[in-house]
């Protein structure tokens, strides 16, 4: 069930820069409410024909301070606790109306993402709103080649064909993609805390690490040789020198322990990764759900 409401305490921004205007509020209420105990207390010191008045000065400090200190943190968990506890005790969702802000951001995707880009942040409430696609050549120059032939640097002029320019095309092809979202939708925390959730879950799985197929290879094959060359040694019935004997022991002893915990390693960044991924697809799925 939706609750229409017009702007004001539970809508949009004002949890964002309530917190803000009513705490200064409290600060110069509480300034204001101290100095006057002051000068209650001292009109009752003239009153009294000058008899001192107990407790006029602590009681004036105490409220300076519960007004400086303790409203504005009361405040400020009030109003950005105030609407998501009003939807969860009266079972509704507050759309709020009238004042609202429009949030934007910026993506640069390449063009055959551009779409599931565009998909992607719908799910979070984010409406696509222009897009502008860029394509620029350069050319570059690599270096210049020169030939002569007997005369000093002759083919400068270049009417001899005897400068060779090599260059190269650099091509950027790219699409700007501007978006838009209300802070005034249905469920906007909870879509923008899924947004987070998925970027930073999405830049974790980017990080996948590459398998150690190279120093796998390496243990491989020197392993390989060691074994053929005593395969080989006792074949021929040659006695191994001392470094040999170093060797067959001491390389196949080093590189297959860090052999495996390497792949020990790639296996739980790996999983580290998937699990990430995960979180982020089950984060879009519940924000599509929202959403839609």
């Amino acid at each position: 069930m939706q609750v229409s409401l017009l702007a004001g305490g539970l809508c949009g921004a004002i949890p964002t820069v309530g917190p803000i205007i009513s705490g200064v509020a409290m600060i110069i209420w509480g300034i204001f409410a101290g100095y006057g105990m002051l000068a209650i207390n001292h009109l009752r010191y003239i009153k009294s024909g000058g008899r001192e008045q107990g407790g006029g000065l602590w009681g004036g400090a105490l409220l300076l301070i519960f007004g400086i200190i303790v409203i504005p943190i009361l405040t400020v968990w009030v109003t950005n606790h105030i609407r998501p506890l009003a939807e969860k005790v009266l079972g509704v969702t507050f759309q709020c109306a009238g004042i609202a802000m429009t949030e934007y951001r910026t993506e640069r995707a390449e063009p055959s993402q551009a779409d599931n880009v565009a998909s992607i942040y719908s799910g979070f409430g984010w409406q696509l709103i222009d897009a502008q696609e860029v394509y620029n050549e350069n050319t570059v120059i690599d270096g210049v080649d020169v030939h002569s032939y007997g005369a000093f640097m002759q083919g400068f002029t270049g009417n001899d064909e005897k400068i060779n320019v090599r260059r190269h095309v650099d091509v950027t092809h790219y699409v700007i993609m501007k978006f838009a979202r209300d802070t005034a939708m249905p469920y906007y925390d909870r879509l923008a805390e899924l947004e987070r959730t998925f970027e930073n879950n999405l830049g974790i799985s980017a990080r996948r690490p590459n398998p150690p197929k190279v120093f796998t290879g390496i243990t491989a094959i020197g392993v390989i040789l060691i074994v053929i060359s005593v395969i080989m040694a006792v074949i021929n019935g040659t006695a191994a020198e001392g470094w040999e004997i170093a060797v067959c022991i001491g390389f196949p002893v080093i590189t297959i322990p860090v052999t495996v915990v390497l792949w020990l390693r790639y296996k739980k960044r790996s999983a580290a990764c998937d699990a990430a991924y995960e979180r982020a697809r089950q984060a879009l799925d519940e924000a599509d759900g929202l959403a839609g």
